[in-house]
């Protein structure tokens, strides 16, 4: 069975980390999928992904970040920002 954390509100001064929806990896690896909004653009910037872990293999193979940026907003340091973000919450969900 696949366990689920709440993220809950993500954010610091300038980005804000939205729930975009929960996919599943091989019925077992929860994908956390956040848009990246930035408060002084007002607008979604990119998004970030988070795959976590459940077993040493996946913790291996499968726990890792990865993100996107929309053109007209890169060079704003956004996968930056939102990175260090998500990484509070892969804290939360007991990764290293």
């Amino acid at each position: 069975m696949v366990h689920f954390i709440d993220p809950g509100v993500i954010e610091d001064n300038e980005v804000s980390l939205i729930l975009k929806d929960v996919d599943i990896l091989k019925d077992r690896v929860p994908i956390y999928n956040f848009w990246i909004y930035s408060k002084a653009f007002e607008d979604d910037v990119g998004h970030v992904s988070l795959r976590t872990k459940t077993t040493s293999e996946e913790q291996f193979l499968w726990g890792n970040l990865g993100y996107i940026v929309w053109k007209k907003y890169r060079g704003h340091k956004f996968a930056l920002k939102a990175a260090r973000l998500v990484i509070k919450f892969a804290k939360i969900c007991n990764m290293d």
